[in-house]
């Protein structure tokens, strides 16, 4: 087994005993980027010597220091439309590629004092909104796009990168692509990371989270990282519950199957996720099939107008004066967002009110849904249409309602690609969601990192 490769639990253990050298860990997978990076095309900056100078700062502490930081040595890549100290947040626009941050963001900041290792940012599509694609690639096949619009933290995971990725969702935005790099990806709920230093979309829908490669990695991150944050206002007081001894005491959960979404799927993935179930339901799952209270267009409705408009608002001062810099699909999406009346949003707001107690229904009886992450595969880089980046339905109503949701591998076809499921939990239930998950994991398996 290569460094790279090597589980990150069991790296942690090793480098905070002494027996693994964090210098010794951080060089490799600094090698595996320079080994790939040109095909995989993950990362818009990254700090080889920092990241380095990181390694034998920590490297320094005596064992006593480093038991007591959960991530120590962890490779650590951001989305860029996230504060890293020393990097500009450059989100693929041209006018901020030169203004370096000088503070990092508060998720980062937690990571750091955890134990990890700040390698630089990852590719993402502009502002995190639109379909433009972004230049990587689908480690798991090339001819393929990550998704978006967290392009760079799972195809970095995917590729042995790094062992964290840090994104944000407002729609679809990190459960997409990780199920199409076939990593874990997690999106806690709404408020339990605080969104100070990420560069704004949606207020009522932005959501830091995770990729990785198990979900005890995305639990060990979840546990570093959550709790109220002063500098932003959204940020929930709710108290932290103990994630990762979910995580490890993985257990046998009722799932809702989500048929609404199961029917929209596309033949293929149907198919996948249904050989999922069946292999869940032999293990001993209780599976109870379960219908949205309210049609899923409502929801897709009110989200487009509620985050558009938003959108919108954030951009509208920059949007007069660097127009020309923006791809066209954001500019389409802020010039047709900016016309919606004021009524058309607090109607959104209204019936998202009226129909949460609806959809707060569906967990009663259940540990989670289950359902397919999206409905297709991982697009060619060659799909002309509208959605280049793949089908964004299928998360926008835990992005809308701000539930904790979480994207498994179930497999993978021949040509790489990889199916996935996702779980969904009612707000702050992220200790079930994350010991069902860890179930169903076992059950499914993991995927390993591509070679390439």
């Amino acid at each position: 087994m290569t460094l790279w490769s090597r589980p990150a639990d069991e790296a942690v253990t090793a480098m905070q005993t002494g027996d693994l050298r964090v210098e010794d860990y951080v060089a490799a997978h600094l090698a595996r980027i320079e080994a790939t990076e040109e095909r995989v095309r993950a990362w818009e900056a990254l700090d080889y010597d920092g990241a380095m100078a990181q390694a034998e700062k920590v490297g320094k502490l005596k064992p006593a220091e480093r038991a007591g930081l959960p991530l120590f040595g962890l490779p650590v890549g951001v989305k860029d439309v996230i504060d890293v100290a020393g990097f500009p947040t450059a989100a693929n626009f041209a006018p901020y590629r030169d203004k370096v941050r000088e503070e990092d963001a508060t998720v980062i900041r937690r990571l750091r004092e955890a134990g990890a290792i700040i390698f630089g940012k990852n590719t993402t599509t502009q502002f995190a909104w639109g379909q433009d694609p972004s230049k990587t690639r689908n480690p798991r096949n090339l001819d393929h796009t990550p998704g978006g619009s967290s392009s760079g933290p799972p195809a970095a995971v995917a590729a042995g990168h790094i062992q964290i990725g840090v994104g944000t969702q407002t729609a679809s935005s990190l459960l997409r692509p990780a199920s199409y790099c076939g990593v874990v990806g997690l999106k806690p709920t709404y408020g339990r990371l605080s969104c100070f230093g990420v560069l704004p979309t949606s207020w009522t829908s932005d959501h830091p989270g995770f990729v990785t490669r198990s979900v005890t990695d995305a639990a060990a991150a979840l546990q570093a990282t959550v709790g109220a944050d002063p500098r932003d206002p959204h940020a929930s007081k709710e108290p932290v519950q103990n994630f990762v001894a979910a995580a490890a005491a993985s257990r046998k959960p009722r799932l809702g199957v989500l048929r609404d979404y199961v029917d929209r799927a596309t033949p293929e993935v149907r198919a996948g996720f249904e050989a999922a179930m069946r292999r869940l339901s032999a293990a001993g799952a209780d599976l109870i099939e379960v219908r949205l209270p309210v049609p899923l267009e409502v929801i897709l409705a009110l989200h487009a107008v509620t985050s558009g408009v938003e959108g919108a608002a954030n951009h509208a001062e920059q949007f007069s004066r660097h127009a020309e810099h923006y791809l066209p699909t954001v500019k389409a999406t802020f010039q047709v967002c900016s016309l919606l009346p004021a009524a058309a949003y607090i109607q959104a707001r209204r019936v998202h009110r009226q129909i949460r107690p609806q959809l707060a229904s569906l967990f009663r009886e259940i540990d989670a849904l289950v359902a397919p992450t999206s409905s297709d595969m991982a697009p060619r880089l060659d799909r002309q249409g509208p959605k280049p980046l793949g089908d964004t339905t299928f998360q926008v109503m835990s992005s809308a309602f701000g539930y904790p949701n979480i994207s498994l591998p179930a497999g993978s076809r021949a040509d790489g690609l990889a199916y996935a499921i996702q779980l969904i939990a009612k707000p702050f239930a992220e200790t079930s969601l994350l010991g069902a998950a860890a179930w169903c994991e076992e059950e499914l398996g993991r995927i390993e990192p591509v070679r390439l």
